[in-house]
């Protein structure tokens, strides 16, 4: 250990790396030279455990799920409120009430377009108790969800609550299967710059871009995450050039 230490002080450079690929995923905007034949591989230290968003709870599963799916609104690098889904807001009665207008023509990945019932069925779905959700501590200043056109809803809160657009409003929507109907074994579709292609629990993920995502800037055409639990393996990895980047993953003495 001593000789990596001293011949490969490598920190600085995961430290920037790990940016990068922070700004990737999250502009989708990567300007990275990618070579066709192979795919971004990222290295992650634990196993994903539910890449349901209504559902997920551990770090990996919800930065995995942030490539899959889409919200109303996203926190940009200023932790600004931006569009995703939504195209625009009204905010009424002092902020009690929210409307958001969807855009039109946004599909999941299994081609069913994003409709207010889409909407009204996630965030019902993740208040109500008997489902566990994490989220559900979220939407408790949540009094009810109304569909009031095909593209768009209306949140109404039992009193006003700032923090509601920031905490709420940036949750992931998934297909009301009632109108969208998919297989319940496996993760709902999603409306993100991805798609899962392969999961092997505690070996690795490969997503695959998705042919129906309108959002703008280039990405890598496939991600693969790479579980390795060791933290000598993960740097190995990088220096060996079986990795390009490491996800809050390697220590600093590395």
């Amino acid at each position: 250990m001593g000789t990596i230490r001293r011949k490969h002080r490598r920190w600085p450079i995961v430290l920037i790396a790990f940016a990068l690929i922070c700004a990737c995923f999250t502009n989708l905007s990567c300007e990275r030279n990618q070579n066709s034949r192979h795919c971004l591989r990222v290295l992650i230290e634990g196993n994903p455990s539910d890449l349901d968003p209504r559902t997920a709870r551990d770090a990996y599963s919800v930065r995995i799920d942030g490539l899959l799916y889409r919200s109303l609104f996203r926190l940009d690098e200023e932790l600004k409120l931006r569009p995703d889904l939504a195209s625009y807001m009204e905010v009424k009665d002092s902020g009690r009430r929210y409307v958001v207008h969807l855009k039109q023509n946004v599909r999941f990945y299994n081609g069913c377009t994003l409709t207010a019932d889409d909407v009204a069925y996630t965030y019902r779905w993740m208040k109500n108790p008997a489902h566990a959700s994490p989220a559900a501590g979220v939407l408790e200043p949540l009094e009810s969800v109304n569909v009031t056109g095909p593209y768009r809803v209306e949140f109404v809160l039992k009193k006003p609550y700032v923090p509601f657009q920031t905490l709420a409003l940036t949750l992931y929507i998934v297909p009301d299967p009632s109108r969208c109907s998919y297989p319940r074994t496996e993760p709902p579709p999603g409306a993100g710059a991805y798609v899962l292609e392969k999961w092997t629990p505690g070996e690795d993920l490969l997503l695959k871009s998705s042919p129906v995502f309108t959002g703008d800037g280039s990405r890598p055409s496939c991600v693969e995450f790479i579980i390795v639990e060791n933290d000598v393996s993960r740097v190995l990895h990088l220096m060996r050039g079986e990795a390009d980047y490491a996800m809050n993953a390697v220590p600093p003495d590395y």
